[in-house]
């Protein structure tokens, strides 16, 4: 949750006269800024802005405003819905103390979004949400499915704007919902490099970084499936658990794993691999909702792309990730459900790391191609 003390009031004051650069330009210089996550606050220096404040918490002062049961998943979810009104009373607390223009509040966090849209209709204080993912669909299946759905149409209803992450997802609230979107795609905070590494005729290995769970597991296993069958090693920096890892099939002598604790060595690896790999799974081997899936864009993509270094992904057509490497032209789509059979699978993918072997020195988005 970020709250933004600028000239902002006014463009937020009605829905109907709100864009996103609009806000943005109004925003440029941010006197003030609160972040809130899950078990703390930060309020933060008011000459920096909303970027350094969030890479430099150390700024600002700690308040707890929900606290978390580290021990249980489980209990600490039902232990976050006990704290909702005290939490929404400390946030208005603070609305109050700095009165700022307008309030943002972001979802994955059900929670968070609650307790921002409250404590905003009760203070009076325009707001707008930021959805990383789908809101109803995402919980749909879970214990919140009703709380979530409910809050879905709260926030559409009262919110000055919303902003979502992915053009997928406009084009989904647009179509199933009639509903108008505002764009905030990821970005890279670093520039991009001026020069792109040149491809390694060497076979360097193929790279996922990254979570692995109910999202991508399947199709990550068919992916490692069919490198291990070309020969190539597989690097994961992920958290994954060997139990998780096996149970997608994501095993082998060709898998090995690392660790990049500082973001700077992350990118670096990025750009001495052979192949960065995305993959989402398939409607029918994830409890996740159709819907959400079929709008991921995974937040390591920019960095994938600002690598300079050849992309596989693996997920159906229909996807918005798929659609979106297919449209600009930025790497190597196998999308068909024929291609879940992993020798074919591993035939498409040979094709493409000899055409990347092939690419010399040029960018690779010049060499894209779809399944």
């Amino acid at each position: 949750m970020l709250f933004f003390q600028t000239s902002a009031r006014r463009a937020c004051s009605h829905r109907h006269r709100f864009s996103a650069q609009s806000f943005w330009e109004r925003s440029h210089h941010v006197q003030l800024a609160v972040e809130i996550q899950p078990g703390k606050l930060y309020d933060c220096d008011p000459e920096e802005t909303v970027l350094t404040a969030h890479k430099n918490p150390k700024h600002g002062r700690r308040v707890e405003v929900l606290s978390s049961v580290s021990f249980s998943s489980r209990l600490n979810a039902y232990w976050y819905d006990a704290q909702l009104p005290l939490a929404t009373l400390r946030v208005k607390r603070l609305i109050k103390a700095l009165r700022p223009a307008v309030v943002v509040g972001a979802f994955p966090y059900y929670h968070l979004l609650h307790i921002t849209r409250q404590a905003c209709r009760e203070t009076q204080t325009p707001w707008v949400a930021y959805l990383h993912d789908t809101l109803s669909e995402a919980l749909s299946t879970g214990r919140l499915s009703d709380k979530a759905a409910r809050l879905h149409d709260q926030v559409f209803a009262e919110a000055s704007a919303i902003l979502v992450m992915s053009a997928g997802m406009e084009r989904l609230y647009q179509k199933k919902y009639g509903l108008t979107c505002t764009v905030l795609q990821h970005s890279l905070p670093e520039p991009v490099p001026a020069s792109l590494p040149e491809n390694d005729s060497a076979a360097p290995p193929a790279f996922w970084g990254g979570g692995i769970y109910e999202i991508n597991g399947h199709a990550l296993g068919r992916v490692s499936e069919a490198l291990g069958q070309l020969g190539r090693s597989l690097f994961l920096a992920s958290t994954a658990s060997l139990p998780v890892l096996n149970s997608y099939g994501i095993t082998g002598d060709h898998v090995k794993r690392s660790f990049y604790a500082e973001r700077e060595a992350y990118l670096a690896a990025l750009r001495a691999q052979g192949l960065l790999v995305l993959a989402l799974d398939w409607p029918d081997e994830s409890p996740v909702h159709p819907e959400e899936l079929a709008t991921i864009f995974p937040t390591k993509t920019p960095e994938y792309l600002a690598s300079g270094r050849p992309v596989l992904v693996h997920c159906p057509e229909d996807y918005f990730l798929a659609q979106f490497f297919l449209q600009h032209r930025c790497g190597w789509s196998s999308q068909n459900v024929q291609y879940r059979q992993s020798p074919r699978l591993a035939r498409r993918f040979g094709r493409a790391v000899l055409k990347s072997n092939a690419c010399g020195g040029l960018p690779w988005t010049q060499h894209a191609s779809s399944a």
